[in-house]
């Protein structure tokens, strides 16, 4: 006969393996977020599941240009960034909550004439962010300021191999101190790539490239990256059936240590403008997020956030979610190499080497800083952020249709 149990002890045991689970609960089961902090939210009400403006009486005002965000790990201070309509000269802003209300926000002195991508370091007292290097080109370097009671030191650029040669830019910071950040460094998979820098020893270790499916040969940035690294939200010019634009991604961290295929978040948060700037709050329950004008001249770029059930939906994408992306082709590349030309254009096609093998690159009317990579997206058909490229190698001949309202299809011939 079986012996009944006995119910105090078996209630002793239940508790013994409850703590740790409400241990874990509370500093957050997916993520590493702190599920129990209090974060006062300017006031706001919480956004649902479709996204709204960010805190558009205090931060997002009417007629100001916003750029993106951070908390720090205390939910007690918040810094974003105002620039201009060209985003060409940009100022980090401060604000604190004292005494049960935040400050009015106040421009911080980095020592920079511009400044971007802002992220505090998990006790607070570095400040990380992007800024360009004035020796007249178009590059970029991470600068780290450091706290001095009230102010903040000059920011210093970060030392090889975090920075390099080429550009960097958009930087996050997990609670090791390790540094996500995009790359245009040679040795990636075309345009800006996604790397790590870890900290050994008290410096960073060699910048190391994140593999596909994350990095593709488009443009992957602005890396946010989950406290625990269970998951990354990033945006890129990844070919998007759906959308025009820059579009936001999610990718989970597999079991034996990969990374699943980047999953575009669902429309509302993904739109034809460029949905850009991930970051997910301290407490791990908001996505936000910067929406900017898809255009030559933009005139808006707002702050946005909406519930982060959005990046578990991801994880399980419906039907409804659009096609998944292209799968990668082994076909030869030699049959689109060469010129095509109609007046008043020229178009050169040539190879590069990446970490995805050769791929094929795109200049017009032979100008070497016009060259951009091309992502495949189809028997013949190719593709860069606004232009679609389709090729018939047996009668020589290009098909270019760009994604202006109303333009029409382009025919260009081979002439070499």
């Amino acid at each position: 006969m079986t012996e009944a149990p006995d119910w105090r002890r078996v209630a002793r045991a239940l508790l013994v393996v409850a703590a740790p689970l409400c241990l874990v609960s509370t500093r957050g089961a997916a993520g590493g977020f702190d599920a129990g902090l209090q974060i006062d939210y300017f006031g706001q009400r919480p956004p649902g599941e479709t996204p709204v403006l960010f805190a558009p009486d205090f931060i997002s005002k009417p007629g100001v240009v916003v750029q993106n965000c951070c908390f720090s790990s205390d939910g007690k201070e918040f810094v974003y960034v105002v620039t201009d309509s060209t985003w060409s000269k940009s100022t980090v802003m401060y604000t604190r909550l004292a005494g049960g209300r935040w400050t009015d926000p106040a421009p911080l002195n980095l020592g920079r004439i511009s400044a971007y991508t802002p992220y505090f370091s998990p006790d607070g007292n570095t400040l990380y962010f992007s800024s360009r290097i004035e020796d007249g080109h178009h590059l970029g370097h991470i600068f780290a300021a450091r706290r001095d009671g009230a102010a903040w030191t000059p920011a210093e650029p970060l030392s090889a191999p975090v920075n390099s040669e080429t550009m960097e830019w958009e930087v996050c910071v997990t609670p090791d101190r390790t540094l996500y950040f995009s790359s245009g460094r040679p040795g990636g998979y075309g345009g800006l790539d996604i790397y790590r820098a870890r900290l050994v020893d008290g410096k960073y270790s060699s910048a190391e490239c994140l593999p596909a499916p994350v990095n593709g040969v488009s443009n992957d940035e602005c890396p946010y990256m989950a406290p625990d690294e269970s998951f990354l939200v990033f945006n890129s010019w990844k070919y998007n059936a759906r959308f025009k634009g820059n579009n936001l991604y999610v990718s989970f961290k597999e079991a034996e240590g990969g990374w699943s295929e980047p999953v575009a978040l669902e429309a509302g948060v993904n739109t034809d403008e460029l949905d850009i700037y991930p970051y997910v709050t301290p407490d791990g329950k908001y996505l936000m997020f910067t929406r900017r004008e898809y255009a030559e001249v933009a005139h808006f770029s707002r702050l946005y956030w909406v519930n982060a059930s959005v990046l578990d939906r991801a994880r399980r994408p419906s039907a409804a979610a659009g096609p998944p992306p292209p799968a990668a082709s082994g076909e030869p590349l030699a049959p689109y190499l060469g010129t095509y030309a109609a007046d008043p254009w020229k178009f050169t096609f040539g190879t590069t080497k990446t970490r995805a093998g050769d791929v094929l690159t795109w200049q017009r009317n032979g100008d070497p800083d016009s060259v951009q990579v091309l992502e495949r997206i189809g028997r013949d058909q190719f593709w860069v952020p606004g232009v679609r490229f389709r090729f018939d190698p047996e009668a020589g001949q290009l098909r270019v249709l760009t994604d202006r309202p109303g333009d029409q299809e382009h025919l260009f011939q081979k002439v070499r």
